[in-house]
């Protein structure tokens, strides 16, 4: 026993020095993007204060032209933004190598406002002059979606909760927050009793939080809706720019909210708590009259993989790719992973060709499988718990040997002793007469070896 919880206890050291070593070469920058109206180009900056900042490349696709919305889809690396004029949903990769323009066949696309992706649905969406729109993320085209029963008063920002079956807008020449069912079965306005409504500009929805926020860009408030009816409030943002903000993305886990400022060309946030906030570094990109914006982080582990196969040399282990969380597109949070990488690793120390998500280990020890998962904001590691490959029985010669070397020799070799019988016969009283299985074969670790010993 003492020796089964000390193998298991180095199991369990070896594990984690793999994941140390792995993790040594992981690479994290959290980033925030969004769209300049005044130069027509796409920006980020590092979350972690270092601003680290730039411009996306967006050669194939459609210059952003007066960028009114913009959305991230990790798992497939691109980044979509609207084009007001001419009318056209873009995307690019988020690698810089260039990207396209979007079919928006059947989808109403005069003066676009706001962008929001829908990755469940395979749609993106959407704000027009008309209402809401739609194109299918495959490129077959769109279509346009029933408002009815919903204020549709020059609709602006927009984010879709898939879960609760609704897109919602904020009315911008308005004083009103609407939806509309995602079934196509119209919609209805959201009460936002207690809070400022005073030209909407753009939205997002925290559905951990179980909240609606939306920037006023006149009145230089952040507000919120619960989104169970009951009326919301205005989030205080003491310490961070509020000038003419434009639009909202966040980030539940860490209890923040940012905005684009347009009139001052800054990015900021503030605590979900209500202890205020701050700004943003953007050091290296541009930021000139920013609209819009999405959030993408490395991503984030939810359950570890999981090593299954046989216990013998040669078996053939399978490592699955764990659980990590999921992009948050209501949020605007990109975090999902986009790809994944595989390392072996033996009595924790790593196996240098073993790099798949199969693995045929050739003899005893203590295996576990680790996964990097990437996006274009960084990787993330995790490590599976440890399998053990236990070596074979080799069935030793015994024969002629006494009972109490047979028994020992079996025992070095893996094996267990079976059944003993006692036989007479003409050897010394004592000795091994006969063995099951023949000496030489190879068995499962703890396979019986059946003896008969002499009687005299």
């Amino acid at each position: 026993m003492a020796g089964t919880t000390r193998r298991f206890a180095a199991a369990l050291v070896a594990a984690a020095a793999v994941a140390a070593a792995l993790a040594a070469g992981a690479r994290a920058a959290n980033r925030v993007y969004w769209g300049n109206y005044g130069n027509n180009t796409i920006s980020f900056a590092n979350l972690d204060g270092s601003g680290s900042g730039g411009q996306l490349t967006t050669s194939g696709a459609t210059t952003p032209t007066n960028v009114e919305g913009v959305a991230i889809d990790a798992p497939a690396g691109l980044i979509y933004w609207a084009n007001f004029l001419p009318g056209r949903i873009s995307y690019t990769r988020l690698d810089g190598s260039g990207g396209g323009d979007l079919n928006t066949t059947g989808a109403n696309t005069m003066f676009v406002y706001g962008l929001a992706l829908d990755p469940e649905g395979g749609r993106v969406y959407w704000a027009n002059v008309a209402g809401v729109s739609y194109a299918k993320l495959d490129g077959s085209g769109g279509g346009n979606l029933n408002t009815a029963g919903a204020t549709v008063s020059d609709p602006y920002g927009i984010a879709v909760d898939h879960a609760g079956g609704r897109v919602y807008w904020d009315n911008n020449t308005g004083t009103t927050i609407s939806y509309a069912n995602l079934d196509g079965s119209g919609g209805g306005d959201l009460n936002t009793t207690g809070a400022t409504v005073n030209r909407p500009d753009g939205l997002a929805i925290d559905p951990a939080g179980g909240r609606l926020y939306w920037t006023n860009g006149i009145a230089n408030v952040i507000s919120w809706a619960a989104l169970n009816g009951s009326g919301g409030g205005n989030l205080v943002t003491t310490g961070a720019h509020v000038a003419h903000p434009n639009a909202v993305a966040i980030d539940h886990a860490a209890g923040r909210i940012y905005w684009t400022n347009y009139s001052g060309s800054v990015v900021s946030y503030a605590r979900l708590d209500e202890s205020g906030g701050g700004d943003v570094p953007t050091t290296g990109a541009t930021a000139s009259n920013p609209q819009f914006l999405a959030l993408l982080e490395a991503p984030g582990a939810a359950e570890a993989p999981v090593v299954s196969g046989g216990k013998r040399p040669g078996s053939q282990l399978a490592c699955t790719q764990g659980s990590w969380l999921a992009d948050l597109a209501p949020s605007f949070l990109a975090q999902a992973p986009q790809t994944f990488s595989y390392r072996w690793a033996r009595n924790g120390h790593l196996i240098g060709l073993a790099r798949s998500s199969t693995y045929a280990p050739g003899k005893a020890g203590s295996y576990s499988c680790s996964v990097t998962a990437e996006n274009a904001a960084g990787t993330a590691i995790q490590t599976s718990e440890a399998h053990a490959i236990l070596a074979d029985c080799v069935v030793p010669k015994i024969v002629g040997k006494t009972l109490r070397t047979a028994k020992r020799a079996i025992r070095r070799k893996h094996c267990r002793v079976g059944r003993v019988r006692r036989h007479s016969a003409r050897v010394r009283t004592g000795r091994v007469v006969s063995q099951r299985p023949k000496p030489g074969r190879h068995l499962a670790n703890g396979a019986k070896v059946n003896l008969v010993v002499s009687r005299g």
